[in-house]
């Protein structure tokens, strides 16, 4: 098997400004007729982000491969752009459903508490002022 070797195209580096810029990076990458060879060694050596942009794809595509030699030249595209926030029902709104109803509560907030059996104790003389 030919070493594998990646090399930039002169018409790389693409960019579009604006509000969504993107960008694009372009490659040749030769030395394999495997497919799987070809993306797995793009992917583990483009750039995963490109003049403040996120790797969003990796385009591969054949212009010569030779399987009985393994010999092959690929084009590689590599497309950046900004990544998207998810956004859930619009502009930051959230809708739910509570179940609804109510509920009559018998208890108080402080824990109930518990007597001992008997008439109930004296109530503690307060304090004389100091």
């Amino acid at each position: 098997m030919a070493e594998l070797e990646l090399k930039e195209r002169i018409d790389s580096r693409r960019f579009v400004t604006g509000e969504r810029p993107s960008g694009e990076l372009r490659y040749i990458l030769t030395g394999t007729a495997d497919d799987a060879t070809a993306r797995g060694y793009a992917t583990a050596n483009i750039p995963t982000s490109y003049d403040g942009l996120s790797l969003q794809s990796i385009d591969v595509e054949p212009l010569t491969v030779d399987e009985i030699s393994d010999t092959g030249i690929w084009e590689i595209s590599a497309k950046y752009g900004i990544i998207q926030p998810i956004s859930i029902g619009g502009e930051g709104d959230f809708t739910f459903e509570t179940g609804g109803g109510t509920q009559h509560v018998t208890q108080g907030i402080a824990p109930p508490r518990s007597y001992p059996p008997g008439p109930p104790p004296e109530p503690t003389p307060p304090h004389p002022p100091a």
